[in-house]
């Protein structure tokens, strides 16, 4: 049985200027979705700019545990946060060049990253928040974040109700070196 999921936050359209001028923006289009049956959150990064971009592989949301803020809260109490399971992992390092071909996703198990994700839904909803920054060599961009409410009672989704989150990063070239 599918559970219904309700979309919370916002959807971050955000542009980020070049300060040189150089116009050296480039715009990778994200989207972050939850699939309540598989308890995944997932998220697919693609390149809308002609224009290369090296994107630090660490900063990817599915790479690593620390290049996420990624919270549960439990919605019947006063302090709801569930404890997160923090592995020992080192991030790999490199970039990926992206261009306008270039497709990345990968997933993060709600229910590995929270071990009392399944108990905890049993009893009641489940709001999902995160946030992320992809950081890129010489580049900054806007940072993403957003939420999703996992339901416990399952049943069919509601009209209006998205289980996606389409978002907007920009990369902007640095300006100049710090003095």
């Amino acid at each position: 049985m599918a559970l219904a999921v309700a979309a919370l936050g916002f959807c971050a359209e955000a542009r980020a200027t070049d300060q040189e001028g150089a116009g050296a923006e480039v715009v990778v289009r994200s989207r972050v979705c939850l699939d309540a049956d598989r308890r995944v959150v997932t998220f697919a990064l693609s390149c809308q700019s002609e224009a290369r971009i090296s994107l630090l592989r660490e900063s990817l949301p599915w790479e690593h545990h620390a290049s996420m803020l990624l919270q549960a809260a439990r919605l019947d109490r006063a302090v709801p946060w569930l404890e997160p399971a923090l592995p020992v992992s080192d991030p790999r390092g490199g970039t990926i060049d992206c261009t306008r071909a270039t497709r990345l996703s990968g997933e993060i198990s709600v229910s590995e990253r929270f071990p009392d994700f399944e108990a905890v839904l049993r009893d009641t909803d489940i709001a999902v928040f995160w946030a992320f920054r992809v950081r890129a060599r010489g580049h900054r961009s806007n940072a993403l974040a957003g939420a999703f409410i996992q339901s416990r009672r399952g049943g069919r989704k509601e009209p209006g109700e998205a289980s996606c989150k389409d978002q907007i990063l920009v990369f902007s070239q640095e300006s100049g070196t710090a003095g």
